[in-house]
């Protein structure tokens, strides 16, 4: 029985990072990663996070830290959470 698109999205996907059909062989993880940063990225190139990246993340951080602290899950400090915007990559 075949599976159709709807049932499988993925089909035989696993067969491609292996080498072959289903089942052919172990997957080849560096091929894995290059088609998932492919997907996630839509094909666009990285671009290095600079400073504006940053800025932008840093009350997004925050809300989330205070989100935490009334959780009770984490206390917030006075001082802001330090943010480190990184390439998939890095």
């Amino acid at each position: 029985m075949s599976d159709t698109p709807a049932e499988n999205p993925f089909g035989d996907l696993g067969g491609l990072f292996a080498g072959g059909g289903a089942g052919g062989g172990p997957v080849n993880w560096e091929v894995a990663r290059q088609v998932a940063g492919a997907i996630a990225s839509g094909g666009v190139p990285e671009t290095t996070p600079g400073d504006a990246d940053r800025t932008a993340y840093q009350p997004i951080a925050r809300a989330a830290e205070l989100a935490l602290d009334r959780a009770g899950a984490l206390a917030a400090t006075a001082d802001l959470v330090p943010v480190r915007v990184l390439t998939p990559s890095a």
